[in-house]
């Protein structure tokens, strides 16, 4: 049975005479539905529910053309899926629409996994952060050093190997004095690393001595562990040279 979408409309501006639109022998396709959710966000609910007919036995059971075959659109994706409604299954359908309650079971996992994927999101960020402040405490304050028999290698390995927010730990860095980031286990084994890597001579001139490991440029600086090519080893007249420079 269709529906006389025309009629009904005009019927619910004047409501001088009640009339069914809806009965059990109607069958609401996807357009139905869609027009019926039109109506419901424009007339009242009880208007509504006066165009739609459905049977009762005296004793308040269902009986088989209680129902009406329609379908349930899902708010996400807008696909469909059959569903037998009572009349008021039918109405709270569409006052409430667009709610999670109608969402198809796809959109449910896929719900389900973005909801899944931010859970672990925050987790992995509450993670960061809190080994971010653990490596700061150990390795970047003056106050820490590393143990005596630990190698350089393991003290580089150590410093890249930690889950944390680079960024984070950069602004540290820069908030410090120049003369206490000289002095945080941090620098240490960067400038150590460096000194061995070029054999404990100057990188300019080839002579040992005292050493000092140069940032080339102050731009690096808090990047330094991911920058080692920006460093260089200079001795003392070198390394004057370069600040002269």
């Amino acid at each position: 049975m269709m529906i006389d979408f025309k009629a009904m409309e005009s019927y619910l501006e004047t409501r001088e005479k009640k009339q069914i639109f809806i009965s059990p022998e109607t069958e609401l396709k996807k357009n139905d539905m869609l027009k019926l959710q039109e109506l419901a966000n424009k007339y009242t609910k009880i208007n509504i529910a006066s165009c739609i007919r459905t049977k009762e036995n005296k004793k308040g059971s269902f009986e088989k053309d209680f129902y009406i075959k329609g379908v349930i659109i899902c708010p996400k994706c807008k696909n469909e899926r059959k569903e037998d409604f009572t009349k008021t299954s039918l109405m709270n359908y569409l006052k409430d629409y667009e709610r999670d309650l109608y969402i198809c079971v796809e959109c449910k996992e896929i719900k389900r996994k973005e909801a899944e994927r931010q859970y672990l999101a925050k987790l992995a960020l509450d993670s960061d952060k809190e080994a971010t402040n653990i490596y700061i405490k150990n390795y970047l304050t003056s106050e820490k050093s590393w143990k005596r028999d630990l190698s350089n290698y393991k003290k580089m390995k150590i410093l890249r190997n930690y889950g944390i927010n680079i960024h984070t730990v950069a602004k540290h860095i820069q908030s410090l004095s120049y003369y206490d980031f000289l002095s945080t286990p941090y620098w240490k084994a960067i400038a150590e690393y460096k000194r061995r890597k070029a054999g404990f001579k100057c990188e300019l001139c080839n002579s040992t001595g005292i050493l000092h490991v140069h940032h080339r440029t102050y731009d690096i600086h808090g990047y330094e562990l991911h920058k080692l090519n920006d460093l260089i080893v200079l001795c003392e007249d070198c390394h004057i040279r370069f600040h002269e420079e």
